[in-house]
């Protein structure tokens, strides 16, 4: 995805929020195992959590489908989720990085 955040990590936002168009396709940037695919964690409308390793988890959220569910294996640049349309949340999307459950800024683990 070649799409810049509108919001960055910090004073708030635990992650990167973009605004995309619905139908863009969300890619995992890491290979992982679904831990959870669907709504109503946290606030968000949707959500698909990866995790990567014993520690990381990446979570892909806000208005998006899920394309994979729980106990899938995920493999780097696989789709995950699909922006969704309609609502006030019509094309959000929050990328975020936790490291034992806390949350870290995810740019520098995107090259950015």
């Amino acid at each position: 995805m070649d799409a810049k955040p509108v919001r960055r990590f910090g004073n708030g936002s635990k992650g990167l929020d973009y605004e995309l168009a619905p139908s863009t396709r969300i890619r995992a940037a890491a290979p992982g195992v679904v831990v959870y695919a669907g709504p109503g964690l946290g606030g968000f409308r949707h959500l698909v959590i990866v995790k990567t390793s014993e520690t990381h988890l990446v979570a892909y959220g806000v208005n998006v489908k899920p394309l994979l569910g729980e106990g899938d294996d995920v493999r780097g640049g696989a789709t995950v989720a699909q922006v969704g349309g309609g609502g006030k949340t019509a094309g959000r999307f929050h990328f975020e990085v936790r490291n034992g459950g806390k949350p870290v800024d995810p740019a520098p683990l995107l090259g950015m």
